[in-house]
């Protein structure tokens, strides 16, 4: 949806909370809490007088969200009702798989149907009602759909036809999720090994302190494929990348060059460990300078998965230690 907030119509609004059978004392106070908003804009150090809206919710309000998901439920009870009417053909997966014909998420949504011209158009004429109801548009540019593989270019030239939208392929984001067909590749996950990149490429151009780096890579960098991690079955590959990046972040400069080679202890090698974190990865750093020519050298520890005092035994896991020369 285009501008989802800014289009709601108050009028629709408060017909929806009728009808979820509101009381009329919570009603009123919603509108009133709509049309009583004044708004000034500053120009040129010059504040404009004070104008009040005619339409849209409030973003950053604790109750716009719960009335947007109102609104927007009654988009998912008409195409519910749709399917069961036989207006629009659902799309079928295997047997004993229950039937989902949509997936509604603030402004983003997923609908799922047959690729039958009548379902196309019984659709296209549920979201323009829909349109003309409640202010919001569909955002064609962002919108598009998908069919299989073996769907013939006319049937793809009249879907585009009829819906104006133009064609995706799979794999693709939803909600940050990575919706896939078949086995999981690493070249799925492309786009969060360049997320990490392009993070760094902005931290590689200031002056950060050893400790700097390690709350940045603790609070930012480890946190952005969590909720990825949460839903699928990230390779090992993809989680090395991802455990490399942060390293080399942590102990290079933007214009030191380095061989990599991995290194893996037994677990007696580190039984005498009493730390309280549950991993942690020896790193053995070693640098030339251009002036004297003389190699040094720095261990440093990368500290992660911190756990309680309780359990020191954790600490003699396995630990692959990655190993720069220069």
């Amino acid at each position: 949806m285009e501008k989802a907030f800014d289009r709601i119509e108050w009028k629709f609004l408060t017909e929806v909370l009728r009808r979820f059978r509101f009381t009329d004392e919570f009603i009123d106070l919603v509108d009133a809490c709509n049309r009583e908003n004044h708004f000034s804009l500053l120009v040129n150090d010059t504040s404009t007088p004070f104008f009040t809206t005619t339409r849209g919710l409030w973003q950053g309000d604790l109750l716009s969200p719960t009335l947007f998901i109102l609104v927007e439920e009654v988009l998912g009870r008409t195409l519910s009702r749709a399917v069961s009417r036989g207006l629009i053909q659902p799309y079928h997966s295997k047997r004993g798989c229950p039937i989902i014909s949509h997936s509604l998420f603030a402004d983003d949504a997923i609908l799922f149907l047959n690729r039958c011209e009548a379902s196309i158009k019984g659709l296209m004429t549920i979201i323009s009602s829909y349109e003309r109801a409640i202010g919001q548009f569909v955002n064609i540019s962002k919108s598009n759909f998908i069919v299989a593989s073996s769907t013939t270019i006319s049937t793809i030239r009249r879907i585009q036809d009829i819906t104006r939208f133009s064609r995706g392929h799979l794999p693709f984001y939803y909600l940050g999720c990575l919706i896939f067909l078949g086995c999981t590749r690493i070249h799925y996950f492309d786009t969060l090994l360049c997320k990490l990149r392009k993070k760094l490429t902005g931290w590689k151009l200031q002056l950060l302190s050893s400790r700097g780096r390690i709350q940045l890579i603790r609070h930012v960098l480890m946190s952005m494929p969590l909720h990825l991690l949460a839903v699928h079955e990230v390779p090992d590959t993809i989680l090395q990348f991802v455990r490399r990046i942060c390293t080399l972040n942590f102990f290079l400069s933007p214009h030191e060059s380095f061989s990599l080679i991995n290194v893996t202890f037994k677990r007696q090698d580190l039984s005498h460990l009493t730390s309280d974190h549950a991993e942690i990865c020896f790193i053995r750093f070693v640098r030339s300078h251009k002036n004297s020519g003389v190699k040094r050298a720095r261990v440093g520890a990368v500290l992660g998965w911190v756990t309680s005092l309780r359990s020191p035994w954790v600490c003699a896991r396995v630990a692959r230690c990655l190993l720069f020369m220069c």
